[in-house]
């Protein structure tokens, strides 16, 4: 019976590594490793530490990490994910991305009209 304890808790353990590896490590489901897993890991274990050291908050206590950030200046490097070549973004939520352009990278503003008449700028990074 232990045995049986044992090895259902050794498939379980490998069964959730292997779901995180295909999600996280690798690539699209494909074999090709991430290139930025340990950036994304490390951005992850700063948010997840700040998140439990605001739970935990107390009027006393300090917490060196600002979590809302008013001039986009202030957000730390390993907040922002690598987009393309010179290009990373942080996406504050869903309604809210804040673009890292380095010097150098050439883009144009373009303005796009759709069909029902909305139009929109969006950032070309062909450089043409």
């Amino acid at each position: 019976m232990k045995k049986l304890i044992v090895i259902i808790i050794v498939l379980v353990v490998s069964f959730l590594l292997s779901f995180y590896a295909i999600n996280n490590i690798f690539l699209a489901k494909t074999p090709k490793v991430n290139p930025y897993y340990f950036e994304n890991l490390s951005r992850q274990i700063n948010l997840s530490i700040i998140n439990i050291a605001q739970l935990f908050k107390t009027k006393n206590m300090r917490i060196n990490t600002v979590v809302n950030y008013d001039n986009p200046a202030e957000i730390p490097d390993n907040f922002f994910k690598i987009v393309s070549k010179g290009v990373s973004a942080y996406e504050k939520s869903p309604n809210e991305v804040y673009l890292r352009i380095d010097k150098g990278t050439r883009y144009k503003i373009k303005e796009i009209k759709l069909n029902n008449g909305k139009v929109f700028k969006a950032i070309d990074l062909t450089g043409n």
